[in-house]
């Protein structure tokens, strides 16, 4: 029987060009993992990356429209419950509580998305 090989780590590729990410996890951050996002803000004229090591950063950047687009949005809130789950201590109940309350912050930051 023949392993299954993983496939690495997902990026949020910009449609135009697949060299430059909208949104990415890098676990290995200075400080543990951190949530590196492109600044499309400032495209097409500047390539700017932001860090982030809290969720309730991302979530501000994904209110602020640091990044765009539904997949990418999605992506950023999904990692800023990573960063929330790496950041917990205690028990199971503070833990789950936690990411309930970051779960309704990240998805207030865009009412209006479907």
């Amino acid at each position: 029987m023949c392993a299954a090989v993983l496939p690495p780590l997902s990026r949020a590729p910009l449609s135009a060009s697949p060299a430059f990410f909208a949104v990415e996890l890098e676990p290995r951050g200075t400080s543990g993992p951190e949530v590196v996002m492109l600044e499309q803000r400032r495209l097409p004229s500047e390539i700017i990356y932001h860090r982030y090591t809290k969720a309730d950063e991302v979530a501000v950047a994904i209110r602020d429209m640091v990044v765009r687009g539904a997949p990418a949005i999605g992506i950023a809130a999904a990692y800023a419950l990573v960063l929330q789950a790496h950041a917990e201590r205690g028990d199971a109940t503070t833990f789950l509580l936690a990411m309930g309350v970051a779960g309704r912050v990240l998805g207030a930051t865009r009412p209006t998305a479907v």
